[in-house]
């Protein structure tokens, strides 16, 4: 071969190869470019996401309250609702919050009205595994929701008020925008937790034995003693004698109350029981009941809701219930109406009450609420935690 074509057959490689230069740069040019873009809208989406999250709690937090602050014979009436104004404090919050974050280039992320949505959440799927299921339902007619989905938006939804994020270099390929949006869900589970002061507020307590057979409206009672499963105590005071019990629960009557019932940590928390009747305090008892009891219309009296703290004395499922005595661990909650106490003379030494349920309770969710579904008698609780 003459030097000529061989200088030549170069001349032709170096030409090849700088198209293949040429062509695998833009390449690389073009993912790299496609690759800040689709970064960009991952961060965007975390930033609403982190938006979502917040509305979400923020708004079911709002709906936890609202439950809270209802009378306990509204919140077990089925024809009692939200108001409007509740429901537009729930939403606002869901707004506030979210607006309090930034996406991409907006430094705060609005809410359409659509984007907020009440409805229940699952926590308990009724399979035979009773495997909990990811299943929100949004319905405007629901009785009393126990979560709240939120949506937020970057995107081209007709109507949203954010807009679409914008693109680096995806321009060259035709595009300019990108949609990126996120949702979250909150919901109120059951109850069970950390009790702050002044929520358990019963002055005696029931064997969680009490609870195996019983379910919502069952009758209960809390005296005599020895047959009741239940028992006086003294909170966390010592000695649980007349005398501290006498003090606690005339210090309950006025309001607001001279003594502040102490809160409580399930599972740590141990109250002092008396072990025996106190029929000298069913007076101070029966004034406690005057002062607290409110009118129920599905019974049609007066009854004295209460938050019984619900101990374990560590005996065996099927043991006899004995009169509780000394310290014992306080493992939940539960709710119950009383509706008659006795003169504590003779044989009218009854402290009769029903089983509530449904009945929303200040303390933290259980942290604990195992496999299956949960105790009929387990309290709600207003903290919501997210579960989508």
């Amino acid at each position: 071969m003459s030097q000529q074509s061989i200088r030549q057959q170069c001349g032709n490689q170096r030409g090849a190869m700088a198209v293949t230069i040429a062509i695998t740069s833009s390449l690389i040019l073009m993912f790299s470019a496609l690759a800040l873009d689709v970064g960009h809208a991952l961060l965007t989406k975390n930033e609403l996401q982190n938006a979502a999250d917040a509305a979400a709690l923020a708004a079911t937090r709002q709906l936890g309250l609202t439950f809270n602050d209802w009378a306990v014979a509204k919140q077990l009436d089925t024809s009692a609702s939200l108001s409007g104004t509740e429901i537009a404090a729930v939403t606002g919050s869901a707004v506030t919050a979210s607006q309090a974050n930034s996406a991409a280039d907006l430094a705060s992320v609005d809410l359409m009205a659509t984007d907020i949505q009440l409805g229940f959440w699952d926590f308990w799927n009724p399979s035979p595994t009773f495997i909990p299921v990811a299943t929100f339902v949004p319905t405007a007619t629901l009785w009393q929701p126990n979560a709240v989905q939120v949506t937020t938006r970057r995107d081209s939804t007709s109507g949203a008020p954010n807009g679409p994020i914008s693109t680096f270099f995806a321009g060259v390929l035709g595009v300019s925008q990108m949609d990126v949006s996120a949702t979250a869900v909150a919901a109120l589970g059951t109850g069970g937790g950390v009790s702050p002061p002044g929520v358990a507020d019963a002055p005696f307590g029931l064997d969680i034995k009490t609870f195996q057979s019983k379910s919502c409206n069952d009758e209960i009672a809390f005296s005599p003693t020895t047959t009741s499963c239940s028992g006086w105590h003294a909170f966390d005071a010592t000695p649980a004698n007349k005398p501290t019990i006498e003090g606690q629960i005339n210090g309950l009557v006025p309001d607001p109350p001279t003594f502040t019932t102490p809160g409580v940590v399930p599972g740590t928390t141990a109250f002092t029981f008396s072990g025996g009747e106190i029929t000298t305090l069913y007076g101070n008892l029966k004034a406690l009941m005057t002062a607290k009891q409110e009118w129920d219309p599905a019974d049609s009296r007066m009854e004295w809701n209460i938050k019984i703290p619900v101990y374990d004395d560590g005996s065996a499922i099927g043991d006899p219930c004995g009169n509780p005595s000394g310290a014992i661990t306080i493992v939940g909650y539960a709710t119950a109406s009383v509706y008659y106490v006795g003169t504590g003379i003779a044989a009218d030494k009854d402290i009769k009450a029903q089983i509530l349920c449904n009945v929303t309770v200040d303390t933290t969710p259980n942290p604990n609420p195992g496999p299956g579904a949960p105790a009929p008698w387990a309290t709600k609780t207003p903290y919501p935690r997210l579960v989508s």
